[in-house]
């Protein structure tokens, strides 16, 4: 937990809003995501010097690597339409052609696998 609210105090120091750090904690199953961000604010933050040497490096780390990449905003997809390809009617039922014919193939190769299972069970209960 403390570690948890370390990362808080983290996210807010590089500038996140507190509805994103709240969406985070939910994303990451959080249970009372609110509160959680209302402990982490009202406690004071560790101190590098209560924490393992391997731990206060792994942290330090971080911090620098954040603070040299910039900070995105969520992206939120408005249409769809524009980013995918469209694929013309002709194109689009080949692959559904190809498909299906691959989808034999790997039943028929399926069947052959059960019936060779099938012959090597009765063989072995026959001896």
């Amino acid at each position: 937990m403390a570690d948890l609210k370390t990362a808080i105090n983290d996210m807010v120091k590089k500038g996140l809003s507190e509805q994103v750090i709240v969406s985070n904690l939910r994303e990451l199953g959080v249970q009372n995501p609110q509160r959680v961000y209302a402990d982490a604010l009202a406690a004071p933050p560790r101190q590098n010097g209560s924490q393992p040497a391997s731990q206060a490096k792994e942290q330090q780390l971080l911090v620098e690597n954040a603070s040299q990449k910039p900070v995105e905003q969520p992206r939120v997809f408005t249409n769809v339409g524009k980013t995918t390809p469209v694929i013309g009617l002709d194109e689009l039922n080949a692959k559904v052609d190809d498909l299906s014919a691959q989808l034999k193939a790997l039943s028929e190769l399926n069947q052959k696998i059960l019936d060779s299972n099938r012959e090597v069970l009765l063989r072995l209960k026959r001896s």
